[in-house]
């Protein structure tokens, strides 16, 4: 199955995240970030003019989600944007689907945030360990070496 785009929408119609695998083409010579927009609003539309019985593969990436972030809401979707293309990169990359199985995705999920707070703790150690390393606002500041982004 090949996948052309992922775009995850709340119910008032704001794009929250939106992976286009393929270019997105028109005849004009609009700017690719409107015709995307534009596309969100048609995927929109017709998401809302459908029967509440239909259901699409994008639907079923959001029981993946809510076990990742147990129950996720759209502030998760805003605040972990990083997680949640992380995730759906576990599903689909480069329009391919890879992997449904919501166990494996939560295994490589679990193991990514493993992976990133243990990279986490080795930069507060070395951030500790030489204090002279650091700026004199973060020492000011008391800096403790928390995530560097």
């Amino acid at each position: 199955m090949v996948v052309k785009g992922i775009v995850i929408v709340n119910n008032m119609g704001t794009c929250r995240i939106a992976k286009f695998y393929e270019p997105v083409h028109t005849e004009g010579e609009e700017q690719p970030e409107v015709i995307q927009q534009l596309v969100v609003r048609k995927i929109y539309n017709q998401i809302c003019s459908r029967p509440d019985s239909f259901c699409n593969y994008l639907e079923g990436a959001i029981p993946q989600l809510d076990k990742c972030f147990e129950n996720v809401c759209e502030l998760d979707l805003i605040f972990h944007s990083d997680r949640v293309h992380y995730i759906l990169d576990e599903i689909v990359m480069a329009g391919m689907v890879l992997d449904t199985n919501i166990n494996n995705v939560l295994k490589a999920t679990r193991d990514m945030t493993k992976l990133h707070q243990k990279s986490l703790s080795k930069l507060n150690d070395l951030v500790q360990s030489s204090p002279s390393r650091l700026s004199p606002s973060q020492r000011a500041a008391g800096h403790q070496g928390g995530s560097p982004f």
